[in-house]
């Protein structure tokens, strides 16, 4: 494993080779966009094909260091962050594509010679592993779904009977006369009915309601609606431990006021300009780091440039990993990581 919280001089994918499985639980990259003639490093690639390809290996290595709850932001150019979309889609769980709107560059005057609108914003794909289902979720669907005694003993019930499910669900139509599928659901033990609906089809099972008061009579549904209740409510608390255990496990993200899938943030003022000329704003990278990780967590910068996300991961108390290929942007990256205080951070 690399040492941690260090800009390591090198290809992310060699880096990243020297990295564990499941290790990472954040990726943020902003990868060359191909092909924008002030940098070298945009025109390394023979075709734009060529370069979807390269992205696309970069982006399986990423997913093979990320844990199975982890998530991975790439920023892109909205000519070609669609053709990026379709590569990454087959990888990983789309879950936003986000627009950062830049309301301090306004380009208006050049808009016209190129006859189109004035672009005023950036695209960032957001992505998760897999899709996470909460603890409970897990757990329900795992463990107390199939051993749900009230659908277990529903289904060998009206097996029993002779009766179908239509038939009981016509017991339970809806207000203007519709099939529900409530039935459905308590036999699949994704919920209990009500102890009024339980007696209802025992009724009915029964063919008729004359036993209503003599319950040891019945010859369906025998067992007492309370009886069943008891069984269902121990059955969720001896799972409630692993419960907590795999709600642990969540795909992390902490809500941010404010924050939506369209981001208003400036492009960088004098203070934040170095060298480095996409150099993105500390404010819109500590939204994802703080969105997408909690403390103590590891996060991965692949083409880390001037090391703005190592600077939001070292006031947010969160470890990272980055690759460079250029020593002179790490130096400009270590020296910024050195001189800013917390408190000239913070303002």
């Amino acid at each position: 494993m690399l040492e941690k919280n260090k800009i390591h001089c090198m290809d992310c994918l060699e880096g990243m080779k020297q990295l564990e499985d499941n290790s990472v639980q954040l990726v943020i990259i902003d990868p060359p966009y191909y092909k924008i003639k002030k940098d070298e490093w945009d025109n390394q690639w023979k075709s734009f094909e060529e370069y979807l390809d390269w992205i696309e290996e970069v982006s399986l290595e990423i997913k093979r260091v990320l844990k199975d709850n982890g998530s991975f932001y790439i920023f892109g150019d909205d000519e070609r962050i669609a053709h990026i979309q379709v590569r990454l889609d087959k990888h990983f769980t789309f879950l936003n594509h986000l627009v950062w709107y830049k309301p301090n560059n306004m380009p208006i005057k050049y808009a016209h010679n190129h006859r189109k609108f004035c672009p005023v914003s950036e695209r960032i794909l957001f992505y998760s592993v897999r899709k996470g289902k909460t603890g409970l979720q897990y757990i329900e669907e795992k463990y107390i779904k199939p051993k749900n005694p009230m659908g277990l003993y529903l289904s060998s019930e009206i097996k029993r009977s002779g009766k179908s499910r239509l038939e009981i669900a016509k017991l339970f139509l809806s207000k203007t006369g519709g099939l529900t599928g409530c039935v459905s659901n308590w036999i699949n033990g994704d919920n209990f009915p009500l102890k009024e609906q339980y007696e209802t089809m025992r009724d009915y099972l029964n063919e008729s309601g004359e036993y209503k008061y003599l319950r040891k009579e019945y010859k369906y549904l025998r067992k007492e609606y309370e009886d069943l209740r008891k069984e269902y409510e121990d059955l969720r608390k001896e799972y409630e431990d692993l419960r907590k255990e795999y709600e642990d496990l969540r795909r992390p993200f902490n809500f941010q006021k404010g924050i939506y899938e369209i981001i208003s943030i400036p492009i960088i003022t004098q203070k934040e300009n170095t060298e480095h000329s996409t150099t993105k704003p500390q404010k819109l990278i500590d939204i994802f780091v703080k969105a997408s990780s909690n403390r103590g967590d590891l996060v991965l910068d692949c083409f880390m440039g001037s090391g703005t996300t190592a600077k939001a991961c070292k006031y947010s108390l969160r470890n990272f990993i980055g690759f460079e290929i250029d020593q002179k942007y790490i130096e400009i990256a270590n020296k910024r990581l050195k001189q800013e205080t917390l408190m000239e951070y913070f303002k």
